[in-house]
């Protein structure tokens, strides 16, 4: 073996060694989950807040799921946008009843005939409403639970298909799917369009479900026997928090509330109602 031969076979071994070590020194995969923000939207401070606080926690991903905005409309989407361009890790959003309707037409009965073109105008600021992120260690598949079955079912089914078999799919969605709420009336588009049995069977797929509709706490559910968590903010006057979630040897999530704490005269918390 000549010297050169040496050389290189020696820098290709330090080169495998160090890709190792990398690989080591990444820790367990930590992802934050936030939602139900809408309400935010006026206290600046505390959206620099949580920005400052899940930074620097450096998750690898940011799932933001759901209620971004109050109204869907294009001031609130420029102030949500520049509430989450403070985030150094990618953000992946899961669209909220919120964010696919105004707010208004919701209370005029008008959302049937307003939510296809309110759709194309959350694409048209997010991008998609239905996403699956691939990480080496897990598949996210967040989808958008506002939409009809017939809409859904082609995209979990690929999503499943292209999802790596050898690690936890986490299924990712706004509302608590678990529960039906699906009416015949104009109050599906408000709530959800997906009826509980028609995604039932979907769940044989997951290690767990995640939503983010309302909740003011971490809640534990259980939809069949798949788990699910709800880590929604609250509303007014709630305990300001978003969710650690790491990945533990056993597949599964653990998720810890990191709470913002406030001053005790802080407008937000004369909110309360």
């Amino acid at each position: 073996m000549t010297i050169l031969m040496r050389v290189v076979l020696l820098m290709l071994v330090c080169a495998s060694i160090s890709a190792c070590k990398q690989k080591v020194d990444e820790g367990p995969l930590r992802v934050a989950f936030l939602s139900h923000t809408y309400h935010l939207h006026t206290h600046k401070d505390i959206q620099a807040m949580v920005v400052d606080s899940i930074n620097k926690a450096n998750p690898k991903y940011i799932f933001s799921l759901g209620d971004v905005v109050l109204v869907n409309d294009a001031y609130r989407w420029e102030h949500a946008k520049a509430f989450h361009s403070g985030f150094t890790s990618p953000v992946y959003y899961s669209p909220g009843n919120h964010d696919l309707h105004s707010f208004y037409e919701v209370e005029s009965l008008e959302t049937n005939r307003h939510y296809p073109q309110r759709r194309q105008e959350y694409i048209d600021q997010i991008g998609y409403v239905n996403k699956h992120v691939q990480d080496d260690r897990a598949d996210f598949i967040l989808f958008n639970s506002n939409d009809p079955y017939v809409t859904t079912k082609p995209f979990l089914d690929q999503a499943i298909a292209s999802a790596n078999p050898d690690t936890p799919n986490f299924m990712l969605t706004h509302h608590p799917i678990w529960i039906d709420r699906f009416g015949k009336n104009w109050i599906q588009w408000y709530w959800k369009s997906i009826k509980r049995e028609e995604v039932a069977p979907h769940l044989k797929d997951y290690k767990r479900i995640v939503v983010g509709d309302v909740s003011g706490r971490i809640q534990n559910h259980e939809f069949d026997d798949t788990p699910a968590t709800m880590v929604g903010i609250g509303n007014d006057g709630d305990p300001i928090f978003w969710v650690l979630a790491t990945l533990q040897e056993n597949g599964d999530f653990t998720f810890e509330e990191q709470h913002i704490q406030l001053p005790p005269n802080h407008p937000y918390l004369k909110k309360k109602h």
